[in-house]
């Protein structure tokens, strides 16, 4: 199975950021990943007026677009696919895929990074949950059961996450 490791936090804390310097990392261990972004409150993928956008509006409820080198799909959905079907579809489509990297779905069952932002507040989102590996903040935080990283650091995370996963880098 395809590890998968959740980076979550509340609005504004840093989270986009923090997946930035983990991929970095990750990549300078030659891993190939994965990301899936959680989005609350919907996002267009499409530009009005092009092809693929006037193929959506004329009916159609799925559209992939491809290029030589990339591939977009667009679905409408009733309801959003949980967590686990994601996986197992960029699985399914992204063999070649060494880890992904989520960033949201604070009530997964992955493991989780929490990001958490002093100045937002020092309560974890996911203080109880038992997938909670680690937090990442911009100081150090007390009475955290898990170990507590520098945001800043995203080398001693990595080396962390990558230790608990099993997982190797290919370089």
């Amino acid at each position: 199975m395809l590890p998968v490791i959740s980076v979550v936090g509340r609005h504004n804390a840093g989270k986009t950021t923090l997946v930035e310097k983990l991929i970095r990392a990750l990549r300078d261990r030659g891993l190939h990943l994965g990301t899936i972004k959680h989005d609350a409150h919907g996002f267009e993928i499409d530009v009005p007026g092009k092809d693929s956008y006037r193929h959506r509006q004329a009916g159609a409820e799925w559209v992939a677009i491809v290029s030589p080198t990339r591939l977009a799909v667009v679905e409408e959905r009733k309801r959003p696919p949980s967590i686990e079907q994601l996986v197992e579809a960029a699985s399914a489509w992204a063999p070649q895929l060494d880890l992904l990297l989520t960033e949201g779905y604070k009530a997964g069952a992955y493991p989780k990074v929490e990001v958490v932002q002093t100045k937002l507040s020092t309560d974890l989102l996911c203080q109880n949950d038992p997938m909670l590996w680690a937090v990442a903040c911009d100081q150090p935080l007390d009475g955290v059961h898990v170990p507590c990283f520098d945001w800043n650091d995203g080398e001693a995370l990595t080396a962390f996450l990558l230790d608990r996963l099993q997982v190797q880098g290919r370089r």
